[in-house]
């Protein structure tokens, strides 16, 4: 399937622009990604409540060295495997206990997200709609922002890219040595995330079989050197820690899978359409060739085997999490691979075809960009001015991203005049990062942003509080406490509730 794609669409790929840079493409595209996410990647403070999290368990780790079972205020917390935690560690171990060193594999997973991302396109269309999907997935709002936060979902949306990726290569040309990578990819993914990290394999797997790959699927599944791998690098940790704490088979089952699914017992409840509505934003400024491309590609569901791949890999995590009680904005983070790679296979038939009717699409296309850009940036310089004398510093940074934004779709107007089809994709591309550039240096994360609301870091009280407190000193909270309380303090503090909790689990008699 993906060899028949490569062969009919790999004529831009020997295109003289690419000829000299051939083997310094995947490098650009990882420094490139990597560096965007570097910058100001320790301006802002932790953010509660889920950074916070990851953050003070990671510090835990690197303090007390005990890699195998997560502690949160020295409380056992198995919600999540622990490969985030030892990342976090390390870069803890290297950097100290900051917020560039907590954060500072989120660079590379974002790098190697984007490498992934242009080796797929390129198997798929060859170099040019590869260097594309790279491109549009970095410039993309939810890249610049999610990639930013030290959670599981950016370590879990690069494993999975490489997941799929060996997965394509080997039904490209089978071999044993993308079995074994497949089956580390999968053991990897499973040790970042658990049971969802797997969710993109279902409609792959459904693809393959409509495509005709049906024989190359069985042998890969049932490769028994390669199950014997993810039974012990993807399920070892989980058969080790269970066995130590009685019980907690069951929980990872029950609660962190099938509740999690089917019941609102982790309060992140939220409408069906939740994640449809998500994506046109996570996808901005993009979002109008992505529903073009979308509509070409659903057209050719049934011809084009790589229509068929690329909706299947969207669609059943997409139906998964929008069914799903929980609900979060990260969970869509490694599905916007295949939707990179769709919209950049609009953008080479609408911007890089010499015909009336390419040119035509191309025009609209960046008029409406230019326009919804435009309308965005009026909402946020009007938002920066009515918060202004309560929000100074926030209200200044909305009124000048705005302000660019404004100028930006000028320019793309400008370029629409010129016919310049390449200068527009510049400038569209342009409008994230550069939006970034005035954020990011002035946001320590901790500032308000309307009357009495503030961003949710701590990290300025957390860091007096540290200073202040003896040694010995002892805390307790009788409500929740802030979940980076650890990280900032290198203190244990325990928290009323989940102490009494505890206690009954254990039937103890407790006096409050």
């Amino acid at each position: 399937m993906v060899k028949q794609a490569k062969s009919e669409n790999n004529d831009v790929g020997k295109h003289n622009l690419f000829t000299g840079l051939k083997g310094f493409i995947p490098l650009l595209i990882f420094l490139a990604a990597m560096l965007s996410v570097y910058f100001n990647l320790g301006t802002s403070g932790i953010f509660e409540s889920a950074e916070g999290r990851y953050a003070s368990i990671a510090r835990k780790m690197a303090d007390t060295g005990d890699w195998l079972t997560p502690r949160l205020n020295d409380m056992k917390y198995f919600a999540k495997p622990p490969v985030t935690y030892w990342l976090g560690a390390l870069g803890i171990k290297i950097f100290g206990a900051n917020e560039f060193g907590v954060r500072f594999f989120l660079p590379v997973a974002a790098g190697l997200t984007a490498l992934g991302t242009f080796f797929i396109g390129r198997l798929f269309f060859g170099t040019l709609v590869g260097l594309l999907s790279a491109m549009l997935l970095c410039t993309s709002l939810f890249f610049q922002l999610a990639f930013r936060g030290f959670t599981s979902d950016p370590f879990l949306t690069a494993a999975e890219t490489f997941m799929v990726l060996v997965l394509f290569l080997y039904l490209n040309r089978p071999q044993d040595k993308y079995k074994y990578l497949f089956w580390a990819s999968v053991s990897l993914c499973f040790m970042i995330k658990g049971p969802p990290s797997l969710l993109p394999l279902p409609g792959l797997i459904i693809a393959a079989i409509y495509t005709g790959q049906k024989q190359a699927l069985k042998s890969l599944f049932t490769f028994y050197k390669g199950i014997a791998l993810f039974f012990v690098f993807g399920l070892g940790w989980y058969i080790l820690v269970s066995f130590q704490n009685p019980g907690l088979l069951k929980y990872f089952i029950l609660n962190e899978t099938f509740l999690r699914v089917f019941s609102q017992a982790h309060s992140h409840s939220a409408p069906f359409y939740y994640f449809f509505a998500l994506i046109p934003v996570a996808i901005f400024p993009w979002l109008g060739l992505f529903f073009t491309s979308l509509t070409q590609q659903i057209e050719e569901f049934t011809e084009a085997p790589t229509s068929t791949y690329l909706l299947l890999w969207i669609a059943f995590p997409l139906l998964i999490f929008s069914f799903s009680q929980s609900k979060i904005p990260a969970y869509i983070m490694p599905l916007m691979v295949p939707i990179a790679i769709l919209t950049a296979e609009g953008i080479k038939r609408t911007f890089f075809e010499h015909n009336s009717v390419a040119l035509r699409n191309s025009r609209w296309h960046c008029i409406g960009i230019s326009a919804l850009t435009a309308f965005s940036g009026v909402i946020m310089s009007y938002w920066g001015y009515l918060n202004f004398n309560g929000a100074k510093k926030i209200g200044q940074m909305a009124i000048f991203g705005g302000i660019f934004w404004l100028f930006c779709a000028l320019i793309i107007l400008a370029f629409v005049l010129k016919a310049s089809r390449k200068g527009v994709l510049i400038i569209i591309a342009a409008i994230i990062p550069g939006f970034m550039l005035f954020v990011l240096p002035y946001l320590d994360g901790s500032e308000p942003y309307q009357g009495n609301n503030r961003l949710p870091s701590q990290h300025v009280f957390l860091k007096q509080i540290a200073k202040a407190l003896p040694a010995t000193q002892k805390l307790l909270f009788v409500d929740n406490t802030l979940k980076s309380w650890y990280f900032y303090t290198g203190k244990n503090a325990v928290e009323m509730a989940l102490f009494i909790e505890a206690c009954i689990k254990v039937r103890l008699n407790i006096v409050v």
